[in-house]
């Protein structure tokens, strides 16, 4: 009997407690259909305060069922109409939560509001980007750290309410610097976070396809991303790289500071990448055209903080997990890529295989992947697409998917493709394909949420 509200519970945290999501969901998908889930639900004070109020509902609403029946039938009758009936529950319950949630959650973010203006000459660094935001933050604090008193939430809270929760709980008095990474799901959301901690420096890491399913259009991603220059302090400084500087509605707002990053990847030895930003050459263990972007935003921050002996610090950068993260097994170098990706990020993932390539570092250049998601009506098209990109590659190991049918669309050379479940499946045989000097892209495996 619990299985049912497990099942529900779970769905609504996969869709992170968005009621409208949460209810279109139900009214589709019927209370009969079976799921099979591959992660678990997380027992957070949230879910399980819907989990008992949802009881409470149910027991209100069999109460006077069970005075007044004359016999046990109806009862059990009733029971189980209320069990199969729990998602309209859950759905009451969001109901009834959400105001007070909402207090709460206008509470917390006033606390933090009030301690962020008690600092003096604080500095705020606002990070957005369909990708590469986690890995341009990371890069920032590590340039800043040592030289300026940082203080930058942990990695993946990037909403307002997450922001706000560290910013109470654990940000020191005395810091300098407040770095943000700020999370884009709906437009609002960045303007959200700008207007309670305007930014004196605003960067926008990439402009691309990500979550396009949530946005629906392209002009609607870049009106949420470019919130961060528009409710930005009034003289801010806005870092951007070329390519997101050169698109049309960007805002050029003439108070503001423009600084345009373009850098320029030289050459690639000892695995170490050699780029030029500006007049000045530098080397890193980072690699990929993204990646040396990110890294040079986070130079010109530490620019313009006056931070001293930068190509020092560089040393000291790591690959962010999960974005471009390479590692060795059985001399066999794997790239781990698996956090997102967006036909721009998997395009300059493929180029990293094929510079690899070029300079004798790959001998066989090799891709896991399940497609990309969350683009809507435009799925079908962005992963055949996806699919000629990997036209490129030696070989692709390609998950069972709602995406597959349309990568294979894309790829001509279909003997190039090993079908294999999931992970798990190509952790099983992946070495009775693979050589010694193999270069293997792992990409997202695809997560409940575009099953359900």
């Amino acid at each position: 009997m619990y299985n049912s509200y497990y099942k529900y519970l779970y769905i609504l945290q996969l869709y992170e407690y968005d009621l409208y999501k949460f209810t279109l969901f139900v009214l589709r998908s019927g209370i009969f259909k079976k799921y099979q889930f591959k992660d678990r639900l997380v027992y957070t004070s949230k879910i399980k305060t819907y989990f008992v109020i949802t009881i409470i509902l149910q027991i209100l609403t069999l109460y006077p069922i069970i005075l007044s029946a004359k016999n046990i039938i109806p009862i059990i009758v009733f029971i189980v109409l209320i069990y199969f009936l729990t998602p309209i529950y859950i759905i009451l319950s969001s109901i009834i939560l959400e105001p007070i949630s909402f207090i709460i959650k206008s509470i917390i973010i006033q606390k933090a509001k009030r301690k962020v203006s008690r600092i003096k000459d604080l500095k705020i660094i606002a990070i957005t980007g369909s990708y590469g935001k986690t890995s341009t933050t990371s890069f920032v604090y590590t340039l800043l750290q040592g030289d300026k008193k940082v203080f930058m939430p942990k990695s993946s809270i990037n909403t307002i309410l997450g922001i706000a929760k560290e910013i109470n709980s654990k940000m020191p008095q005395d810091i300098e610097v407040l770095l943000l990474e700020i999370g884009t799901y709906k437009k609002g959301d960045v303007a959200g976070v700008c207007k309670i901690f305007p930014p004196d420096i605003s960067v926008i890491a990439s402009i691309g396809t990500q979550h396009l399913e949530r946005f629906k259009s392209m002009e609607n991603i870049i009106s949420a991303e470019s919130e961060n220059i528009k409710f930005a302090k009034p003289k801010s400084t806005v870092i951007l790289p070329q390519d997101v500087y050169d698109i049309k509605n960007i805002p050029k707002i003439h108070t503001k500071i423009y600084r345009i990053i373009n850098p320029k990847i030289i050459d690639f030895k000892n695995f170490k990448t050699y780029f030029k930003k500006g007049e000045k050459t530098y080397h890193t263990n980072l690699i990929g055209e993204g990646m040396i972007s990110n890294l040079s935003i986070a130079i010109d921050i530490a620019e313009l903080f006056n931070i001293p002996n930068i190509e020092g610090k560089l040393q000291l950068i790591k690959p962010v997990a999960r974005r471009l993260s390479p590692y060795y097994e059985r001399d066999i170098l794997f790239i781990d890529d698996t956090y997102n990706i967006g036909i721009e990020s998997a395009t300059i993932a493929v180029n990293v295989l094929e510079f690899l390539k070029s300079k004798k570092v790959a001998s066989r250049t090799i891709i896991v992947t399940g497609g990309i998601v969350e683009r809507g009506s435009e799925s079908k098209s962005v992963n055949e697409d996806y699919g000629k990109l990997l036209s490129k590659i030696d070989i692709v190991f390609l998950f069972d998917t709602p995406y597959r049918k349309y990568i294979e669309n894309g790829i001509k050379d279909k003997k190039k493709i090993v079908y294999v479940k999931n992970y798990e499946e190509f952790d099983n045989i992946k070495y009775t394909i693979l050589k010694k000097g193999d270069t293997v892209l792992m990409q997202n495996e695809i997560t409940d949420l575009y099953y359900i």
